[in-house]
């Protein structure tokens, strides 16, 4: 159990708030933290910290809990977080503008530029058929 304190203040920030758990496991490994808080995406990562660090410290005072509590729960969001595909798999687009959303994600992504240029001619059409 480490017996040095800190608090933790974390900022908003769609990705931000992607790397905050493996920071938040990082930083456990040391200190207990005092005082957790943040902003945006910072202040659910804060939420979720807090609520990892409590049930550390319950398991630690020898309460039985569940599995998932304390760091343990941490570590499965963050496994969540950086699966494959997962942050995509949340976004859900209207029917129109599921073309789009796909093309967006191809260019965006790490396709090569001939499948880049596949997906643009198929949203055109798909877009704004002839």
């Amino acid at each position: 159990m480490a017996d040095k304190y800190c608090d933790l203040v974390m900022k908003g920030g769609i990705t931000s708030g992607i790397v905050y758990p493996n920071a938040v496991l990082a930083l456990a490994r040391d200190y207990r933290f005092k005082s957790i808080g943040g902003t945006s995406a910072g202040a659910i990562a804060a939420a979720v910290a807090a609520a990892a660090a409590c049930g550390d410290r319950r398991q630690q005072a020898g309460e039985h809990l569940p599995g998932d509590a304390g760091y343990g729960g941490l570590s499965a969001v963050s496994a969540q977080l950086s699966r494959r595909g997962f942050i995509y798999s949340l976004f859900q687009p209207a029917r129109g503008a599921r073309a789009a959303y796909r093309l967006l994600v191809v260019l965006t992504g790490n396709a090569g530029l001939p499948r880049k240029l596949l997906c643009l001619a198929i949203a055109v059409f798909e877009i704004a058929p002839l």
